[in-house]
């Protein structure tokens, strides 16, 4: 099963069976192989076979899988099939990539079939159009609002200061945790108090005692359950509840679904709307969520004047002593970084990506440190499209965060995805004076990258088409001169461009939270306003 042999588990499981046929783990795990397969109306045959053996044992093996104790225990097979798709993602196996898109679209449009939440996030990194992510999240969000009812309406509240509070599954070594580390550290707390909930088990590291000393009150929430966490926010009579995970690994939206605080809004973990009307306001910019996307929204949008991201770009890049003969990367190819984690690498950006070394003899590929079967994966697929396997290179993991800032330098040029931009890393290779090309995507997870890129004025970086795209990114690499100016502009920029102003970031959040408590204040419902 963990090799992805559904086949060859089959008949591992049928052996057990033909000895064992009241074995309640062989049946259920020959459901998920056929389930994985696509045989739908077999795996449901198995996943009964499994409950009629020992109904306790296969409730208490979902409650396992599930990174949510109070969610129910649902096996769906296609719901299963998509989360298989997902998984072979994560290892770059495309065998099955039409079929995977296919009976996601179907399971879209067949209200019967129980969208797991998590499933609004996976489709961020697949070719689906706006309607479509749209009414994932709105069924994620009903199935999980129709098992918590909203909390009574909050008392009066009695203080001068305004109490924020940020719901999180990251509070620990994680991306998230440093780019929120800036509203803990920058807040005016003459004026605002900042309450962190962490869904997340205390890993001990550098950067949770930071957010913890930070933090007005800290709160873990690991060990309540939802109704009970919900409850706890509510006792500290938040004001405006931050939800800034959503529907990703760890995110509790049955917490934020009860309405613990009277104003909630969605930030900068999930890249999209939660399609809940429990959710007040998404805090985006006019890029990702540009007038003509309203539709794709059900909470009222709250525009930045730059741009929605938060990074810390406080501190300089480390200056640390690197060269490309540590990394492998020969020193006089053209460096293209494709640093994005294997589930952002679909068949199409792939296709481009070879496209661009094709069109490069002396330029080489580096990617992020990805599973075995990812490399393999990726290496056999390059030699398909005619490409030289030896020309995809892979960095390691960095476990020293200043050499994985620092060796951003040893690139030429990242290339961003398609279908989920580069957003975290983006930050970090501009940041260190990498300049990133991207394409104008069609939803708010493939145009973060845009959105970075014009907060730092570099919108000449943003291609209109693949094609364009193409262009660019080999012009670029043929052109030292044009590359040299891009770089050049990229480094004064660092100085002045509002993207690397993480103070005003915090000051345009500050001035989110007055107007949408003037709002609440005066009874008004929740609309979507600009910051200025």
């Amino acid at each position: 099963m963990s090799l992805s042999d559904y086949e060859g588990a089959l008949r591992e499981f049928d052996w057990i069976l033909a000895r064992l046929p009241q074995d309640p783990l062989a049946n259920l795990k020959r459901g998920f192989a056929l389930a994985a397969l696509g045989k739908f109306d077999e795996a449901k045959s198995a996943f009964e076979a499994a409950r009629r053996a020992d109904r306790a044992f296969v409730e208490g093996f979902c409650r396992e899988l599930s990174s949510n104790p109070d969610a129910p225990a649902d096996l769906d097979p296609q719901v299963i099939f998509l989360w298989r798709g997902y998984v072979a993602q994560g290892i770059c196996d495309w065998s099955g990539w039409d079929r995977y898109l296919s009976e996601f679209r179907r399971a879209i449009a067949d209200p019967r079939v129980p969208l797991d939440p998590a499933l609004a996030f996976v489709a961020f990194h697949l070719p689906l159009d706006a309607d479509e992510r749209h009414a994932i999240a709105r069924r994620a969000a009903k199935l999980v609002e129709s098992r918590v009812a909203p909390l009574p309406l909050q008392r009066t509240r009695n203080r001068t200061k305004l109490r924020i509070g940020i719901l999180s599954p990251d509070f620990r070594e994680h991306l998230n945790a440093y780019l929120l580390l800036p509203l803990f550290e920058l807040l005016d707390r003459n004026a605002y108090e900042l309450y962190a909930y962490s869904l997340a088990d205390d890993d001990g590291s550098a950067i949770l005692r930071q957010l913890k000393k930070s933090a007005d009150r800290f709160v873990e929430l690991t060990a309540l359950s939802d109704m009970a966490a919900a409850q706890r926010i509510r006792d500290d009579e938040i004001d405006i509840l931050l939800d800034v995970g959503g529907y990703t690994t760890g995110g509790r939206f049955a917490i934020t679904a009860q309405r613990p605080a009277p104003i909630q809004a969605l930030y900068l973990g999930f890249a999209g709307s939660l399609g809940s009307d429990r959710v007040d306001y998404a805090i985006v910019d006019r890029v990702v969520a540009p007038a003509q996307s309203s539709t794709e929204w059900s909470e009222a949008r709250v525009y930045m004047p730059s741009t929605y991201y938060l990074y810390d770009f406080r501190g300089a890049v480390p200056d640390v002593a690197i060269s490309r003969r540590e990394y492998g990367l020969p020193e006089g190819a053209f460096v293209y970084c494709a640093f994005h984690k294997a589930e952002k690498v679909t068949p199409d950006a792939f296709d481009l990506w070879m496209r661009i070394l094709a069109a490069v003899p002396r330029a080489v590929m580096w990617f992020l440190a990805l599973p075995a079967a990812a490399t393999a994966n990726l290496r056999a697929a390059a030699k398909l499209r005619g490409v030289d396997p030896s020309r995809l290179h892979f960095a390691p993991f960095e476990p020293q965060r200043s050499r994985y800032l620092a060796r951003q330098r040893l690139g030429d040029l990242m290339v961003d995805a398609v279908h989920h931009s580069a957003m975290t890393t983006a930050c970090d290779a501009l940041g260190a004076g990498l300049p990133l090309l991207s394409l104008h995507g069609s939803s708010m997870a493939s145009r973060a990258a845009e959105s970075l890129l014009r907060a730092a004025g570099l919108p000449e970086l943003v291609a209109t088409s693949p094609n364009e795209f193409l262009q660019q990114a080999v012009q670029l690499a043929t052109d030292p001169q044009k590359l040299q100016r891009v770089r050049a502009k990229l480094e004064q920029n660092r100085h002045s461009a509002p993207l690397f102003d993480t103070v005003a970031r915090i000051r345009e959040l500050e001035a989110a939270f007055t107007e949408m408590w003037r709002r609440q204040a005066a009874g008004q419902a929740p609309a979507s306003f600009f910051i200025q």
